[in-house]
């Protein structure tokens, strides 16, 4: 699961720069969750799993190793969980109030709360030096877990579950006001203008990417906070931890490329490629939809119809 996560998210990260442009914050963010997804995922396919397989290998019980990678696990997955507030904020901007989002997500800013947000991952993982505090993969569990010490159970319920628990809660909040604005607009807009329209559902399409992003996100702590609990079994435990843990990062990758046409289509032989561009390319929507996605220019503001 780790090694296929790798794959699909290095595909977004290496190709998604060449079919959009790297001005658009979406895309900007989309990097940023991509490197985040990748890395909680090496340390699971690079060290987790070489460790269980091969206990007995005295390189890989190094201590010293073993903090670094849940401190390394650790800072992508909070660097991917405020990447996921960032973007919902701006998938919200630009649905509901555009001009604002244009003047606010520029790529200036988006780069520096990018840089913010993992500069704080990283600072953050600072308290696992604290003898008693660490985060480390347990081969008896089968995944990382917190020193079950005061210190470690104190991270755990309030680092731990109930920042990550605020976060996912505005995520979802900002994301169910989008979804109600659109059905909103889409009720009262009249579009007029074929590039216009383009852009609004290129707008919508990226929504629902992060959406469902965000939903399988949501997955991690349910499962490995509250539904992980109750199973009594190894087995059942690592499936509700791990083996769910790398899932959801490997989903966003997965994801990203079925609500991406650009991407699907590099997935495809050279020859089917270019018959599709060559179709594409004698039809005016599919012209316009390529001027709109290779486009930085802010989207126009909604028309209301009168009733």
């Amino acid at each position: 699961v780790a090694i296929f996560g790798m794959s699909s998210n290095l595909f977004v990260l290496i190709f998604i720069q060449r079919i959009d442009s790297i001005r658009k914050p979406f895309v900007q963010t989309s990097i940023s969750q991509m490197i985040g997804d990748f890395t909680v995922l090496l340390t699971f396919a690079a060290y987790a799993a070489p460790l269980t397989l091969f206990s007995n290998i005295d390189w890989f019980k190094n201590d010293q190793l073993n903090r670094f990678m849940g401190q390394l696990n650790i800072s992508a997955y909070v660097a991917c969980t405020y990447t996921h507030l960032l973007r919902s904020s701006c998938r919200f901007m630009a649905i509901s109030y555009p001009i604002n989002h244009s003047r606010i997500f520029t790529m200036r800013n988006t780069i520096i709360a990018l840089f913010l947000i993992w500069i704080y991952a990283i600072l953050q993982t600072m308290i696992y030096y604290i003898d008693g505090c660490s985060f480390y993969y347990s081969i008896s569990h089968y995944g990382f877990i917190f020193a079950d010490t005061p210190c470690g159970n104190a991270i755990k319920v309030t680092v731990d579950f109930a920042q990550y628990l605020v976060v996912i809660a505005i995520v979802a909040i900002l994301d169910a006001i989008t979804i109600f604005r659109i059905h909103r607009i889409h009720g009262r807009v009249r579009v007029n203008e074929t590039e216009t329209q383009l852009r609004r559902n290129r707008e919508i399409r990226l929504f629902v990417q992060a959406v469902l992003q965000d939903s399988a996100f949501l997955l991690l702590p349910l499962c490995s906070m509250f539904i992980s609990s109750l199973m009594t079994s190894k087995w059942s435990a690592f499936f509700c931890t791990t083996f769910i843990w790398e899932l959801v990062h490997s989903l966003d990758g997965v994801i990203a490329i079925l609500c991406n046409p650009g991407l699907r289509l590099l997935l495809l032989p050279r020859w089917l490629r270019n018959d599709r561009r060559g179709r594409n390319g004698n039809d005016p929507r599919k012209k316009a939809f390529t001027q709109v996605a290779n486009s930085t220019t802010p989207i126009k503001p909604l028309t209301l119809a009168r009733r």
